[in-house]
């Protein structure tokens, strides 16, 4: 676990980003599956 609250902000922000990521690809996937 990190100890600074800066380490545990940037991992939020990394896991935050790659969230929105897998989200975009995900809906772009099914609207090219359904389209």
């Amino acid at each position: 676990m990190a100890n600074s609250h800066k380490d545990v902000g940037t991992m939020y922000l990394i896991l935050g980003m790659w969230s929105g990521f897998g989200g975009l690809s995900l809906s772009w996937i099914m609207r090219l599956e359904l389209g």
